[in-house]
Formats: structure tokens, C-alpha cells, sequence
């Protein structure tokens, strides 16, 4: 099932500065894929228009075979989003931020949370507001990921995430992927997260979305680019 479809989508902001000229894009059940680009590009006005938070100009754009739509429950059942942009309430602890996300998500699996506050290492007993932003980021990643979702998508969550949590939370991607069939799309401006073992990997530039056929070439192209 395709889980994403955007066809000739142009899109340009109110201040009139075009970003988006008949790009396409699709992402179905099974599949992860890496969206690439630098800050500015428009990966985030992307999972905006996911989101129904921003409207194409023109084109059609889909989540599981059905128009976006803001008031779609299923869709936003269904669908996982995270953001670097997100930010979670300061007043209280892990654990009672955990047992609201059961209230506000009730698709939240409880056991899947247990699995990965251990594998991130989360003291549920720390104040939020002690937390560094590496540690915040990654106790939002397990209220994410531990709902039971088709769809999960990733706005550049590992930029201050250390070696070994970027590594687990890889790992714990491909086992959604192999046990939920589900569909992962990570958007990133960091060529590290760019691994050979990902099902397709992109790169948003020139207002498109286009596949990166040579992986090699590309990183040594962004590297030389700094």
C-alpha cells in the first residue's frame, strides 16, 4: 500500500519564494527512505504539508490512498510524526509525560516503551527540565515509537544525538519495519545518516525531490561543499 504519494506538487509560501516545482514522491508500506537536504530546502514544509498544516498550489498529495486531510482521524491515528522542532512539558517528570501519552495516544504500546526506554538508557524518575536536549530528544523518540503506526516520519531528530544513540535508534527502525511492515521516511541535513543498508535514499534540491543513485559520490560532494 502506498503510504505517501505526492505527484506534481508545487507549492509556494506567502511571501511568494517558490520551493516546491512538480516534485514527486512516494514511500509505500515496508519501505525506509532518507530525504536529504540542507536547512532551507523545504524538508520540513514537506512533512508540513503531511501534517495539513501547509496546502500544495497544485498537484495531489496523499497519505494511505486518501487526500491529507487535518481532519482525517485515521490518517493522524495512523501516522507518527516527530520533530526537532517538537517540544515536550517541562513541568513534570518522564514518567508522568509517559502515562499522559497514554491518555493522549491511545495506540501507544506499553510494552514496545518499556523495550525502548531501556534501550536509550531513560531514567523516567528525572525532572523533563533537567534533561539536556540530547536526553529530551531521546525520551520523545520513545513516546514516538512506541505507537502502533503504519507510518513514521522523522524531521532531523539526530543531529544532537550521540554515535551510539543514533545507532540504536537505526536498529530500532528496521525492526518496525520487518515487524509492522511499516513505512519510515527520515528527513536530515547530516550525510552520516545516509547509510548503504536503507531502502532508497533522496535528496531535495532545485525545488525536487530526486533519488541518490551514487552514495559514494554524493557524500564526498556534500563534504566538499562545507
Amino acid at each position: 500500500m502506498s503510504l505517501i504519494r505526492a505527484k506534481n506538487i508545487n507549492y509556494t509560501y506567502p511571501r511568494g519564494e517558490k520551493t516546491f516545482e512538480n516534485l514527486n514522491f512516494e514511500l509505500k508500506e515496508g519501505e525506509i527512505k532518507v530525504l536529504f537536504g540542507k536547512n532551507g530546502s523545504g524538508k520540513s514544509t514537506f512533512i508540513q504539508m503531511l501534517l495539513g498544516y501547509r496546502t500544495p498550489v497544485s498537484g495531489e498529495l496523499s497519505l494511505f490512498n486518501e487526500p491529507v486531510s487535518r481532519d482525517n482521524i485515521d490518517q493522524r491515528r495512523n501516522m507518527a510524526i516527530v520533530a526537532h522542532s517538537f517540544q515536550i512539558p517541562q513541568n513534570m517528570d518522564v514518567a508522568t509525560f509517559y502515562e499522559h501519552m497514554f491518555i493522549w495516544y491511545d495506540n501507544t504500546n506499553k510494552e514496545r516503551l518499556n523495550e525502548l526506554i531501556n534501550l536509550f538508557s531513560i531514567d523516567i524518575k528525572r525532572d523533563i527540565l533537567s534533561l539536556s536536549t540530547g536526553q529530551a530528544r531521546k525520551v520523545l523518540l520513545c513516546a514516538i515509537l512506541a505507537r502502533d503506526c503504519n507510518l513514521y516520519v522523522l524531521d532531523e531528530m539526530s543531529a544532537v544525538l550521540d554515535p551510539q544513540s543514533r545507532h540504536i535508534l537505526m536498529d530500532y527502525l528496521y525492526k518496525l519495519k520487518e515487524e509492522r511492515n511499516a513505512g519510515i521516511l527520515i528527513a536530515t541535513n547530516i550525510t552520516e545518516d545516509l547509510e548503504e543498508k536503507i531502502d532508497y535514499m533522496y535528496t531535495i534540491e532545485n525545488m525536487q525531490i530526486k533519488e541518490i543513485d551514487d552514495l559514494i559520490a554524493f557524500k564526498e560532494k556534500m563534504n566538499e561543499d562545507r
